[in-house]
């Protein structure tokens, strides 16, 4: 009964130490980011290639249509969310990310990974320099294209239109379209033609508000130092 008593005491100072440093949800603000993309109808005509697409009108901004309508072979559209609410960028935390996917309202997979500790900027720099130069540059010049142009002209090989709401820019719809035959490069042919409906999120959160890696390991840390402590003090009433 007492080595019993004695190894939840030490669960409770680690439990403590875990609450003292990483809030409870609701005490403080998670940080972190997400993406969720709800009922997108995804459409495959690779023979055809007359497909069409636009983003939706939303918050009285007008229908936005793809500048290469009626001839994509891949189209995609519907609502998107976006939350973001990241610490300074060359912060570290230990982040968990995690993804989840359905097609036609079926789970199809879900997983979670734990990374870190790594700062917002390292993760960039990290991911970038996985890739070569002139890919780096095509990746921030599209990036740069799809966050200053809602209406996109890929030349069909990748085009876009977005709008997003006036009451909460970080949500809106979206189209995509593309006149390639997008399964053919991945899987290595073609597929079915078809349409089918699909979600995604994919939320990033921050595993600890601390600053340093340290703090990580502060709870574990603890729970020895009590450990240590009644050890000592064991020994102590022994003498």
């Amino acid at each position: 009964m007492k080595q019993l008593s004695w190894r939840l005491s030490i669960l409770a100072a680690v439990l403590v130490g875990g609450a003292l440093l990483c809030p409870l949800p609701g005490w403080a603000t998670p940080i972190g980011a997400s993406i969720a993309l709800t009922n997108v109808l995804f459409d495959y005509q690779p023979v055809a290639s007359n497909l069409s697409a636009e983003a939706a009108a939303i918050g009285g901004l007008p229908v936005l249509p793809l500048l290469n309508n009626g001839h994509y072979k891949d189209t995609a559209a519907d609502n998107f969310a976006v939350t973001l609410n990241l610490p300074p960028l060359d912060q570290p935390h230990v982040w968990l990310i995690s993804d989840d996917l359905s097609i036609n309202g079926q789970h199809v997979f879900g997983g979670q990974d734990v990374f870190g500790p790594i700062s917002v900027t390292g993760a960039v720099d990290e991911a970038l320099g996985r890739v070569s130069p002139f890919v780096q540059r095509v990746i921030e010049a599209q990036v740069n294209l799809l966050l200053t142009q809602p209406q996109h002209n890929g030349l069909g090989l990748l085009d876009w239109s977005y709008n997003r709401d006036p009451a909460d820019d970080m949500t809106g719809t979206f189209a995509l379209g593309s006149t390639l035959d997008l399964p053919d490069p991945v899987i290595g042919r073609s597929l079915i033609s078809g349409a089918f409906m699909f979600s995604l999120s994919a939320p990033l959160r921050g595993r600890c508000t601390g600053t340093a890696a340290a703090l990580i390991f502060a709870p574990a840390l603890l729970g020895l130092m009590v450990l240590r402590c009644r050890t000592a003090h064991r020994v102590g009433n022994i003498i």
